[in-house]
């Protein structure tokens, strides 16, 4: 293994959800100046007196040093936001200020919603999907582990150049995670919301974790339904590939619970919008009718109403 190269870039990671904190602490574990983005003052004054702990391979790292809301924000080489996508929206509002016009912008999101948000950026915007399984952790709130191995892959959106690009090349040192660059955001991000859409809604209306999802044979048809119906709203013509994707996805991650799933156990938002009602809105713009993906939709919109009463 290469000994880590110690960068002097500087990086602001916005959300200390699981992503995020996984993200920052990775960026810190290779030697990258970062300081993180929060709301919650209570989980700031946690990190910055224990530092995060960041579980991964059955070993227990703590990641301290962590700049926590700096002021001076004008001088990020990065900005890399790893909120909700349906928090996107406030983000731009609330940290417009941050960087200055040639910094380097990252958004990791699931789904395709956040997507008009960022249309109207004028820095150099990319965006990119995760594929780790990561767990914060409900009851210590500066630890998160790594549930799955993955990948993050990163595309560029709008106003890029190849220097960004080999800026970010030069940024995530692969002794410590697996970045992969890919040219086409759009199909990068719908192969990404394929997969959420067919797992992450199913395993939160049915309360399972992944690996149900195949082995129970009434769930894995209606898993099938759902993704036929969904590769007819998004024009797929990769059907069969991208069905192999999802069986054997489920199956590797068989154990984990899916990012949907945990929010609705938490009682947060989930994001139905930025995944399934994205899909909905494509296939209603072709006049494909989705009854099954319908369903799913209106059963988990009612599943967290009910919840919110009980709140």
């Amino acid at each position: 293994m290469n000994e880590l190269v110690v960068l002097t870039m500087k990086v602001a990671v916005i959300g200390a959800g699981a992503v995020g904190l996984f993200v920052a602490a990775s960026l810190k574990q290779q030697g990258v100046e970062v300081a993180l983005y929060l709301k919650n003052q209570q989980e700031q004054s946690l990190f910055e007196n224990e530092g995060i702990h960041l579980y991964k391979k059955n070993q227990k790292t703590i990641i301290t040093d962590i700049q926590m809301n700096p002021s001076n924000t004008k001088d990020f080489d990065g900005v890399i936001v790893c909120v909700k996508s349906y928090q996107v929206e406030q983000v731009l509002l609330d940290y417009k200020h941050v960087g200055h016009r040639h910094t380097n912008w990252l958004f990791l999101q699931n789904g395709m919603g956040h997507l008009e948000w960022i249309e109207t950026m004028t820095s150099p915007t990319y965006v990119g999907v995760v594929e780790y399984g990561l767990l914060k952790e409900k009851e210590q709130k500066n630890r998160v582990s790594v549930k799955g191995e993955g990948r993050i892959k990163i595309a560029p959106f709008r106003g890029t150049s190849s220097a960004g690009k080999a800026e970010w090349g030069s940024l995530f040192n692969q002794d410590v995670w697996t970045v992969l660059w890919r040219d086409d955001y759009q199909e990068m991000l719908e192969s990404k919301l394929i997969l959420n859409a067919c797992i992450n809604p199913l395993t939160a209306l049915l309360h399972v974790r992944n690996g149900e999802l195949v082995e129970n044979g009434h769930y894995k048809q209606a898993m099938r339904s759902c993704f036929t119906e969904i590769i007819e709203a998004l024009e797929r013509s990769d059907r069969e590939e991208k069905w192999v994707e999802v069986e054997r996805l489920c199956k590797d991650t068989k154990e984990n619970q899916s990012s949907m799933l945990t929010d609705l156990i938490h009682n947060r938002p989930l994001e139905l919008e930025a995944i399934v009602g994205y899909i909905l809105k494509r296939g209603e713009t072709r006049g494909i009718l989705m009854p099954t993906l319908q369903l799913v939709y209106t059963m988990l919109k009612g599943k967290q109403k009910a919840l919110n009463k009980k709140s």
